[in-house]
């Protein structure tokens, strides 16, 4: 009874303060803008309260269930190890040899960290897949409707499916928002029963592309939270001028189109509609009353609503006409103050081809170049897009871009280069309140600076573990690092705490190494458990919704590995280092006893 509240006691102070640094390593999510604190701030609460539940227990129900289990049990004598402590003294005695080292492993790795592959998570997690069918424009409505029920009752059929939703056009709900689609195109999204089967049904439906020789089809992956689109870097082409802004998208267009790792290349003047103005003669007619005689003939008029099965219903007047060719157009008969006349007597008809869609920033138009790039890839994408467009340093100059035109780019890169500078600056955050109350718990400056030297040992472990498994940087792989800030500070905690207590009866020297022989077991056993823990999240890649995944373990498991190892070997130099005066003081007067002695 008496040793487990010994133990209690002993452990107590270093356990508290390790659980209150990990706690803290997380509270700065709460500050994360958007969805990067959607996904993280839920995983950082459940960790926190995981973390005080658990220190709760460790410092009450198991000491009372060991005092219980271990009432008559012989427990073998603790046998400190005897190797590691010789390493320990000679570490010690050829501090800068191990700092030398140190450092040239800890430059090595920030030198990698900027030479690795910056990525995102992939946006295609299969919830469900989509079959998109695109007909050009000039395809009549109802032959692009027969197809794509033709392909969903193909789909329909197939085993795997469980259910289908078909949209070909854009809906009454959608059109209300803004979201107006190509009346030419179907998307069908697809659910399955087992989501194994995805790759499987992916490539039968890619196999009905001969099916449909004058659209085009696209299947993909899609997911509830993401939606189906890929990774993608945007392209903002600004200016007034619409015919110098097309030339310009197109040209970055073939540019962009030749980097490794572009998947495909579009832009929103990619597909285009022949429209049909209506310029009226002031002189023969009022623009406003030949255009409201138009409306109703060529566009549904709204009469108002009938209750219909006990549901407010809208009622339309079907358009009055329906045109088909130029000559239709001019022949509409419409009223003027001179009676009844041809259209085309009082406009003048003109044709122009333009984009289905367009865009405009701050007043101006602009048109948008979209390139759906390679997720792992995207920072060295991004570089190669950066440098095509505007040049670099070296040779070369880039595109020779008009005056008058401006050149943007966002999306995906963009989006990661916001995520990964709020991630950083909450590691700083992070840091900072750990080293608050480090100093509040030991009271002292120098034992947390030897403590958080252990966060540059573990991004040498984390850096070699990507370099070895080679992964990109993403935002999973960022998380485990934030995650290592608490983890690997708990160790040092552990081996200092030992230390201190060591120094109320011995030498810092001797304290030091007493202190790694005695905590090196548990400290290994800690970081062994938790590494063994992530073992299998090597084996689930990233994706979308789930950000405790591949890149996460490797950071962890890499980075807990190699601080482990590297603590018990650089902490004590580094405490040693801090207490210098003093440790050497101690050493010279131990040294001069034991020549009086002999």
């Amino acid at each position: 009874m008496q040793m487990v509240i010994d133990a209690t006691k002993q452990v107590g102070a270093a356990i508290t303060a390790s659980t209150l640094t990990t706690v803290a390593v997380f509270l700065p999510m709460s500050l994360l803008n958007g969805g990067l604190q959607e996904f993280l701030l839920p995983f950082a609460l459940t960790v926190t309260y995981s973390l005080l539940a658990s220190l709760l227990v460790a410092l009450t129900l198991v000491p009372l269930m060991s005092a219980g289990l271990l009432k008559n049990t012989k427990l073998p004598e603790h046998k400190p190890a005897v190797r590691f402590p010789k390493v320990v003294k000679w570490s010690l005695n050829h501090k800068w040899v191990v700092f030398t080292i140190s450092l040239l492993l800890f430059a090595g790795s920030i030198g990698a960290y900027f030479a690795v592959p910056k990525g995102v998570v992939d946006n295609s997690s299969a919830d469900f897949i989509t079959a998109t069918l695109k007909y050009p424009n000039e395809t009549p409505f109802e032959t692009v409707k027969e197809k794509a029920i033709q392909l969903e009752n193909s789909i329909t059929a197939m085993d795997e499916v469980d259910y289908i939703f078909n949209q070909v056009g854009t809906s009454a709900d959608s059109a209300q928002f803004g979201q107006i689609g190509s009346a030419t195109e179907a998307v069908i999204s697809i659910m399955l029963k087992d989501k194994d089967d995805t790759d499987k049904v992916l490539k039968v439906i890619e196999e009905k592309k001969d099916d449909y020789t004058e659209a085009v089809l696209e299947v993909a992956t899609a997911s509830f939270m993401m939606g189906g689109a890929g990774t993608s870097i945007t392209i903002d082409v600004i200016g007034e001028d619409i015919d110098q802004l097309e030339q310009t998208a197109n040209s970055i267009k073939d540019k962009v189109s030749d980097i490794d790792g572009v998947e495909k290349v579009t832009t929103n003047q990619d597909e285009k509609k022949t429209v049909y103005s209506l310029v009226v003669d002031p002189a023969k007619g009022n623009t406003q009353q030949i255009a409201q005689q138009l409306g109703v003939m060529l566009n549904q008029t709204p009469l108002g609503t009938i209750m219909l099965n006990e549901k407010q219903t809208l009622v339309v007047l079907e358009p009055l006409l329906d045109t088909k060719t130029e000559d239709d157009l001019k022949n509409i008969s419409i009223m003027t103050e001179s009676g009844m006349v041809p259209v085309s007597e009082v406009v003048a008809l003109k044709v122009a081809e333009s984009s289905t869609s367009q865009f405009h920033k701050d007043g101006e138009t602009y048109l948008r170049v979209t390139a759906t790039v390679d997720p792992a890839t995207l920072s060295e994408i991004s570089t190669k897009i950066n440098v095509e467009i505007f040049g670099d340093q070296k040779d070369n100059k880039g595109m020779d871009l008009p005056e008058e035109v401006d050149v943007l780019i966002g999306g995906a890169s963009a989006q990661q280069m916001e995520d990964f500078t709020d991630l950083f600056l909450t590691m700083l955050v992070s840091i900072g309140i750990v080293f608050l109350i480090m100093v509040i718990t030991f009271k002292s400056i120098k034992a947390p600076i030897a403590i958080l030297t252990s966060l540059p040992l573990a991004a040498i472990g984390a850096i070699l573990g990507i370099l070895i498994s080679r992964i990109s940087v993403d935002i999973t792989a960022l998380l485990g690092a934030l995650m290592l800030i608490g983890i690997v500070v708990t160790n040092a905690i552990v081996l200092i705490d030992r230390v201190r207590q060591n120094e109320e009866k011995m030498s810092i020297r001797e304290a030091i190494v007493e202190a790694t022989a005695t905590r090196m077991r548990p400290i290994m056993m800690t970081a062994i458990a938790t590494i063994c823990a992530m073992i299998p999240l090597l084996f689930k890649a990233s994706q979308t919704g789930s950000l405790v995944s591949q890149s996460l373990a490797v950071v962890v498991i890499g980075g807990l590995a190699l601080a482990t190892l590297l603590t018990l070997i650089v902490i004590p130099c580094v405490y040693e280092l801090l207490y210098f005066k003093k440790s050497r003081k101690q050493r010279m007067s131990e040294s001069s006893n034991q020549h009086i002695q002999m």
